[in-house]
């Protein structure tokens, strides 16, 4: 067997994995393991904790899990709701003042005269 079916021969193992169940993170880690293994040998993984290194070092890559934490955030609608009912309250004009005034008296007093209770 040649190293040109080798490519096929780890495309085939790893979706054979992934259909058998196993997760993804392990199977990934572990399918790429096993060929650079057999394809390369021990001395393919001599270069490994320099890439780990440069991978850690690399400022985009710093974002990805504050985006990821920003979906997870946001995804729930109804918790997004609840933390923006104070700000709904300051800033909705009542009856007869300005969004400002309101929000002025919000910020200045535990309760402003004349207006509603806070929603919170």
């Amino acid at each position: 067997m040649g190293s040109e079916y080798l490519a096929g021969w780890m495309f085939l193992a790893l979706t054979f994995l992934l259909m058998a169940g196993f997760p993804v993170t392990f199977t990934l880690i572990g399918t790429a393991m096993c060929f650079g293994w057999i394809g390369g040998g021990w001395g393919y993984f001599e270069l490994l904790p320099m890439r780990i290194w440069g991978a850690i070092n690399n400022v985009v890559l710093i974002a990805v899990p504050l985006f990821v934490f920003m979906g997870v955030t946001l995804e729930n609608p109804a918790w997004l709701r609840s933390c923006s009912k104070p700000w709904d309250w300051c800033f909705t004009a009542s009856g007869a003042g300005w969004p400002s005034v309101r929000w002025w008296w919000a910020l200045c007093s535990e309760h402003p005269p004349g207006l509603s209770e806070p929603p919170w």
